[in-house]
């Protein structure tokens, strides 16, 4: 897997997908940044988990599910175990900051 960051005058970021995330690190060359790997790491990780447990992101792949069900590409047994999936990854990331409040109504 490879990694972009880039510089800016406001300091290091991390490139991912369309998003660039800001790299908590006092290091001013790629030498100095590359020589503490879990700075850009741990970035990765938030963002990978932030969109995992993005309700948005469920919510789209419950439609997705729903349709492939009605359209007959997928088994009611089978979509019922990736519903049940889904919404434990739903309960999971509304424990996380800036997750869900599951007592909300879902539109």
């Amino acid at each position: 897997m490879s990694t972009n960051v880039l510089r800016t005058a406001d300091g290091w970021w991390v490139v991912r997908g369309d998003r660039a995330l800001p790299v908590d690190t006092k290091a001013a060359t790629t030498a100095e940044l590359l020589a503490d790997p879990a700075r850009i790491g741990d970035k990765v990780k938030e963002e990978a988990e932030r969109q995992w447990y993005d309700p948005a992101v469920i919510q789209q792949a419950m439609l997705e599910v729903e349709q492939m069900r009605e359209s007959g590409q997928m088994s009611d047994a089978d979509a019922d175990a990736l519903e049940e999936d889904l919404l434990q990854r739903l309960l999971e990331g509304s424990g996380r900051p800036g997750g869900l409040d599951v007592t909300e109504e879902w539109t």
